[in-house]
C-alpha cells in the first residue's frame, strides 16, 4: 500500500511503483552493459560527493532517570485505574 500511495501522492499512477519486475529487468540490463555501474554509483554519490554534515552528539545524563520516572508514573496510573476484578485477574 505504501508503494502505491507514494506514487499517488506525487501525481503518479499508483501502479507505477508496483511494477517491480520492469525496474529489475532494466537494472540487470544496465549492470550487464556496464560492469562498473555500482562502483561508479558509490564513487559518484558517496566518495566524490562534496556535501557534508557534522553531527555532535552529547549524552544526556538525566535521560535514564526521566524515562524511569515516566514509566513509574505510567504504571502508577494503570494500577490506580484497575478495578478489584482486574487486579485479581492480573
Amino acid at each position: 500500500m505504501r508503494k502505491a500511495l507514494r506514487g499517488w501522492l506525487h501525481d503518479v499512477a499508483p501502479e507505477y511503483h508496483l511494477e517491480f519486475d520492469q525496474w529489475m529487468k532494466m537494472l540487470k540490463q544496465t549492470i550487464a552493459e556496464d560492469k562498473r555501474f555500482f562502483s561508479r554509483m558509490i564513487e559518484e554519490h558517496f566518495l566524490l560527493n562534496p556535501h557534508r554534515s557534522t553531527l555532535i552528539v552529547r549524552p544526556d545524563p538525566e535521560h535514564l532517570q526521566r524515562d524511569e520516572t515516566r514509566l513509574k508514573q505510567w504504571l502508577k496510573n494503570v494500577e490506580d485505574n484497575l478495578t478489584a476484578t482486574k487486579r485479581k485477574r492480573l
